[in-house]
């Protein structure tokens, strides 16, 4: 018997963490987003809802076995499965269920849609679901048309050459807050108030999955943060992930960026971790060749997909 409910506690993170290590270990064809997304999707937010109505876990004989994250404002739902439970017709009802838990609530704000994300253009048995239950994919994605990128940390890495006056750190507490935040506030264009996305990243820095050694920025010498990341570990597959990346836009171009990320990538590999991961959106091609020259080659393609919802009667 498959039960399904709502998010409790930080055992049940640790768990949904757990599907998606288990999803890349098994080296299957769908995608499975590195545990530091996760982290950063569900406590880098100013969704006012609670976790409760946010995550929902799936259960077979108490165990987890998968979870769903609806984002209600934007008619998204994110689910993934153990990979032992891919391609079963438990699968297709868990995709059936989380759509109707979601459209009941989109309807209820007035929306039409629902969507998901994260889809690999290789997932047969995802894609077979999707079309069985109505979705289409979305030309140019809605909005996230992503790809993955990847590197391997096993050879010898190109060196950081750091700038002349600059210096990469990392640990930051509140004195640091201001300026590590403006370079990724310019550069992801945030229509917040500086005070509001100030707050929101002090949350995030108080969050349980926040960890300050990984928060990292390139500073050049009067102070000033060029780029900022934070990179993620999974210890289970040892991967190293960048979520966020940013440089200020009015520092482009100078090898800030490059150097910042070059500087993580041996703290990864010091670290022992075998391999490194980001996303992109797959319509910036000046992105797409920032990576590669830092190293990393395009993995995977991931499409979005979205359904009409049938008018209530």
């Amino acid at each position: 018997m498959i039960a399904f409910r709502p998010y409790r506690d930080l055992a049940d993170l640790q768990a949904m963490l757990a599907v998606l290590s288990a999803g890349a270990a098994a080296d299957t064809r769908a995608f499975y987003p590195h545990p530091g997304d996760l982290s950063w999707w569900l406590f880098y937010t100013d969704n006012p809802a609670p976790l409760e109505e946010r995550a929902w876990l799936w259960e077979a004989d108490g165990a987890v076995i998968g979870w769903t994250v609806f984002t209600v404002s934007e008619g998204l739902f994110d689910l993934f499965v153990h990979p032992a439970w891919l391609g079963r017709p438990e699968y297709a009802e868990m995709h059936a269920a989380s759509v109707a838990h979601l459209a009941g609530r989109v309807r209820a704000k007035g929306g039409s849609t629902v969507g998901t994300m994260w889809i690999s253009a290789e997932d047969t048995d995802r894609l077979r679901v999707l079309a069985d239950q109505g979705f289409a994919a979305c030309p140019g994605g809605r909005g996230m048309h992503l790809v993955k990128l990847s590197q391997s940390l096993e050879s010898p890495l190109a060196p950081a050459e750091l700038p002349e006056g600059c210096a990469v750190r990392a640990g930051f507490g509140e004195s640091d807050l201001e300026a590590r935040a403006r370079p990724q506030a310019a550069a992801f264009k945030t229509k917040l108030s500086w005070e509001h996305y100030l707050a929101r990243y002090r949350r995030f820095m108080g969050s349980p999955v926040y960890a300050s050694a990984h928060d990292t920025g390139l500073v050049l010498a009067d102070g000033t943060f060029a780029a900022v990341t934070i990179w993620w570990v999974d210890p289970v597959n040892q991967v190293g992930h960048f979520e966020p990346v940013a440089t200020h836009p009015d520092l482009h171009r100078r090898g800030f960026g490059r150097a910042l990320l070059r500087d993580c990538l041996r703290r990864m590999q010091q670290l022992g971790l075998r391999k490194a991961t980001v996303c992109a959106d797959a319509d910036n091609a000046g992105n797409i060749t920032f990576y590669r020259a830092c190293g990393f080659e395009v993995a995977d393609r991931l499409i979005d997909f979205e359904r009409t919802l049938e008018p209530e009667r």
